[in-house]
């Protein structure tokens, strides 16, 4: 695959995430009781809560992740993408609920030789790593239940 075409499928990648976010978020709002969305119940709920996912770096990725002796979920993602903070808060809620698996996040602008080292062409993706290595993997928008399947399966 050429950089053209990788190119191509990251926008590609991109639209249908926004569209799935889109519809995340509508099915969201329907599903709320009081017409406030779930997602921005967690996001407000997060500014005041410290988070279950820690922020991890080039610097720290190989003791944090790679040395771990629990199976870790590394969520690429960057601040101004909108697909990855509708993610962020559902990966905080897995991550609240999970004492099995450890959970991190990774800034792809702060860390471009994480994202380049794991091939990462389009946030979100959120990579499933076990004993050092790649277990499982997903790139872009998806909800609460293919987290949970993602780390399990």
């Amino acid at each position: 695959m050429n950089n053209r075409e990788k190119v191509l499928l990251g926008v590609l990648i991109f639209i249908i995430a926004l569209i799935g976010a889109d519809h995340l978020m509508k099915m969201r709002n329907i599903n709320s009781s009081n017409n406030e969305s779930s997602v921005f119940k967690l996001i407000s709920n997060n500014q005041s809560n410290e988070s279950a996912v820690q922020e991890v770096t080039s610097n720290t990725f190989e003791n944090e992740v790679l040395r771990s002796d629990k199976k870790v979920l590394v969520d690429f993602y960057a601040t101004w993408c909108g697909p990855c903070q509708v993610l962020s808060p559902i990966v905080d809620e897995v991550a609240m609920e999970r004492n099995d698996v450890k959970f991190v996040r990774i800034d792809v602008d702060k860390n471009d030789d994480l994202a380049s080292e794991y091939g990462i062409y389009s946030i979100p993706t959120l990579v499933v790593i076990e004993n050092g290595k790649e277990s499982n993997r997903s790139i872009g928008l998806i909800d609460k239940s293919r987290i949970v399947k993602l780390i399990d399966n």
